[in-house]
């Protein structure tokens, strides 16, 4: 749209993009900018930001001021949680992910009573933009000095608090967290450092020491379709897989290798992904909100599901047997019956 060409005259290469943290969700000005030099020099144009433009061009997290009231039983059990928040977004609003700073309060704990209130204020800086964990961060930390100074005054062990309220449910959509894996970080995390039994040392003149906790938790692991895969299997048993994601250092590329090898039957090193190249792969979304893999590995599995299922239909003709007596596996195609009759992929 900046440089008035169709989308098909633009092309993206990002194979490996570094870290994302949500902030490279934006077509930035820096970007635009690029580009125009490009095209008036008519020569490539590499444009890096220093610190200060970093600070000042690309975004920041949210300020906020959290007001938070809980309320609670004698034995720790939370009826109330209230937020009121008010969060700074910049000049102006930007694309992308929105700073959710009501996550935790709705999701964190079992409560069966919670208000929160966010109030967007526009300030004479730069725009807020998506920064690891967007909102979720600014969050946790009003609520968990809260759910601390609630243990001190009802005379409860902080983790126990914790455990006392915690929740197996996703609460907003009433449905089960597919692992019960806070639960275990709780109890793992104290044994490793032997909360129960801890000693605090006495103070040294005018040092104090002490320690604490406290949880965190995130939205992340769901998919955010469309996305769109392309799996081609060579003669050589080979296969690549295309599409067009990136790699922003949390292991796309061998995480949807090993949905496609683990579909095809092939071992890993002999599946390659192909990603990061907007001229050479079918679409794929940004890499943002922790959803590369929860979107692009059901596509690139049933990408792979498809290939198989053409391959299956060749080598049936060749075996003289029907498809469905067929298995992939271990780079080559047998009759489930008579393993000995096997074909190479």
């Amino acid at each position: 749209d900046a440089l008035g060409l169709p989308e098909h005259r633009v092309r993206v290469i990002s194979e490996y993009m570094g870290g994302g943290f949500g902030s490279k969700q934006v077509a930035w000005k820096h970007k635009v900018i690029a580009a125009l030099l490009a095209r008036r020099a008519r020569r490539p144009v590499q444009l890096m930001l220093d610190r200060e433009a970093e600070n000042l061009a690309v975004g920041h997290r949210n300020p906020t001021r959290q007001h938070v009231r809980l309320g609670a039983t004698r034995d720790g059990t939370l009826t109330a949680i209230v937020a009121h928040i008010e969060q700074g977004v910049g000049a102006y609003l930007l694309g992308g992910e929105g700073s959710d700073v009501s996550g935790p309060y709705r999701e964190l704990y079992r409560c069966p009573n919670v208000r929160t209130e966010q109030v967007p204020i526009y300030l004479n800086t730069g725009p807020a933009a998506a920064f690891r964990a967007p909102g979720w961060v600014e969050g946790a930390f009003p609520l968990e000095s809260a759910m601390d100074e609630l243990a001190h005054a009802l005379g409860i062990d902080p983790l126990e608090l914790r455990r006392r309220n915690y929740t197996p449910l996703d609460q907003p959509k009433g449905l089960p967290y597919t692992v019960d894996g806070l639960r275990h970080c709780y109890e793992r995390a104290a044994a490793v450092f032997g909360w129960d039994t801890y000693q605090k040392p006495p103070p040294q003149g005018s040092k104090r020491r002490g320690v604490g906790m406290a949880a965190h938790n995130w939205v992340g692991g769901s998919g955010w379709p469309p996305a769109y895969a392309w799996v081609k299997l060579n003669t050589d048993g080979t296969a690549d897989v295309i599409t067009g994601t990136q790699d922003i250092g949390t292991g796309t590329r061998t995480g949807l290798a090993q949905v496609a090898a683990e579909e095809l039957g092939l071992p890993l090193e002999r599946v390659a992904l192909r990603l990061g190249d907007t001229q050479r792969g079918p679409y794929a979304p940004v890499s943002a909100g922790s959803a590369t893999q929860a979107t692009l590995g059901p596509a690139v599995r049933q990408a792979a599901l498809d290939a198989k299922r053409q391959l299956l239909t060749v080598a049936a003709a060749i075996l003289e047997v029907d498809a469905d007596q067929l298995e992939v596996c271990d780079g080559g195609v047998y009759v489930r019956e008579a393993p000995e009759r096997r074909l190479p992929v």
